[in-house]
Parts: structure tokens; sequence; C-alpha cells
């Protein structure tokens, strides 16, 4: 069944209960034009708040289209603990990949970020945004292929420093971190993911797990300075080896979140 997603202002009700959902922008022209839909056809919509909506067109015109809600049900595509990604800014159409198939494998946001060895120059924050707004729309359509509960969110690419002060406020104070090193030669990130398993979870209602979820730091093609390392470190990231293999900054992050979500059964 074709799938979009909706805002939540979108979602009529009456007595707290959905009772149909308007769809408007470029949705209304691939739903009309490209898919075919006519009057009574079904549709299935998501508030990008992890519940969907099984639904059936009632009316179409140029702008908009109407549809009743049948059945409510939760997403159940959404993993148990989140993971967001900072991203060192790739070269060419890499980040395109990392986005989409991040998406795909669960990951909860993305943050590119500007490093040492950086390649991509941005010329203004206009230059910026105008990526930001591509990657956010290859979120959103890989967000609808998969199935996913929500639109994982892509930021505006940030400096270093800006991603230091992230890090350490709002959601991710209470976040695993994590940097992947190419020169790490101790700490696993299997070892680190199973010492902090129980930390995610609560024994009770009442009380709050230790860790709400896990970021990641990425670095581009050239890897991080040892600089950048100690840096992130003494912040509170730890850093993780990936294996005995050097991989490439498009593969990397595939390959801690894939063991993450092995690791958490999701």
């Amino acid at each position: 069944m074709s799938r979009f997603f909706v805002p939540s202002r979108n979602i009529n009700y009456e007595d707290d209960t959905p009772v149909s959902i308007d769809i408007i922008g470029t949705d209304v022209n691939h739903i009309k034009n490209v898919l075919r839909k006519k009057e009574d056809d079904e549709i299935l919509l998501c508030d990008s708040k992890g519940c969907e909506y099984a639904c059936v067109i009632s009316e179409i015109t140029q702008e908009r289209i109407a549809a009743r809600v049948n059945v409510v049900n939760d997403v159940s595509s959404e993993p148990s603990v989140p993971v967001f990604i900072f991203q060192g800014v790739p070269k060419g159409d890499k980040m395109d990949l990392i986005v989409q198939k991040g998406v795909e494998l669960g990951v909860s946001g993305f943050c590119p970020v500007v490093t040492e060895r950086t390649v991509v120059k941005f010329g203004s924050m206009q230059d910026r945004e105008k990526k930001q707004a591509r990657w956010q729309r290859i979120s959103l359509e890989a967000a609808k292929q998969c199935g996913r509960g929500t639109v994982p969110e892509v930021l505006v690419p940030v400096d270093f420093a800006e991603m230091i002060k992230m890090a350490k406020e709002g959601i991710f104070r209470n976040y695993l971190k994590l940097i992947p090193y190419e020169n790490e030669e101790t700490v696993t990130l299997k070892e680190v993911l199973k010492d902090n398993k129980e930390k995610f979870f609560s024994e009770c209602d009442e009380e709050s797990p230790e860790f709400e979820g896990i970021c990641l730091f990425i670095g581009p093609e050239g890897g991080f300075s040892q600089k950048e390392v100690d840096k992130v470190c003494d912040e509170g990231f730890v850093s993780v080896s990936l294996g005995k293999r050097i991989l490439r900054t498009e593969t990397a992050g595939f390959a801690a979140v894939a063991a993450i979500r092995y690791e958490f059964g999701d």
C-alpha cells in the first residue's frame, strides 16, 4: 500500500479520535498523477511520531486530498535504542548514500560535520542549507520506502567546535558517545556495547535509564587527526575499534549501526 508522511496539524479529530487527514504539497501530484489514485482507494499515512493511519481517499482536488481514517496503529519499525550519527562530510555524493542507508538501518538523525581533514568546503550558510535540504529529501524518501515511523532529521552542517557543543547539550547529554577510530587497539565496539547494554533500560517505570541513545562520530575520508580524537574523548566520547580493517567513511557508520542493532535485537 502507498505510504506517505503528513504533519500532525493535518490530522482532524473528533473527541480526541482522528477521523480524517488532509494531504497537501507535492504528495498531491504524486498520488493523483503518478500513482493515479482515485476516491475510495486505500492509502497509508504516517505522522512521523510513531503512529500509522490506514485511510481511504474521500476527496481529491487540485491542491488537496482528503482521506478518511479507518484504523490507527503504532509503528513497530522504530528501534528501541536511538542512534544518531555525527558524520564528517565526505566528498561527492557519498553523504546521499550515508543518509539513505542510515535511514534504512534505523538511524534517528544525522549531523554533517566539517572536520580538520574534510575536503568539502561550504561557501556560505546558504550553501549549507541547500545541501541540508537535499539530504532531508533523501531521508524522507528512504523513510517512506523502508516503513519507518519517523523521518530522521538531517541537520545543517556544523563545524567541529559546534559539534562538540551539541554533543554535550540537549538530548545527547544522556547518550553513550562513541568515536570509531582506526588507531584504537584496545577497546572494541562489541565490548563497550556489552558493558553498557543494561544502562539503556530501567528496571521500573519510575526510574530513568542512564543512557537514552547512542551517538556516533564518523570521520571523513582522511580520518580524524589525533588532536580531534583527544578533544572528543576529553568531552566524553569513547574511542572504539570496528575491527582489524580500515573502513571507508561511507562504510564505518553502517558497520557500527549494524553491530548496535544486532546487540539490541532490533
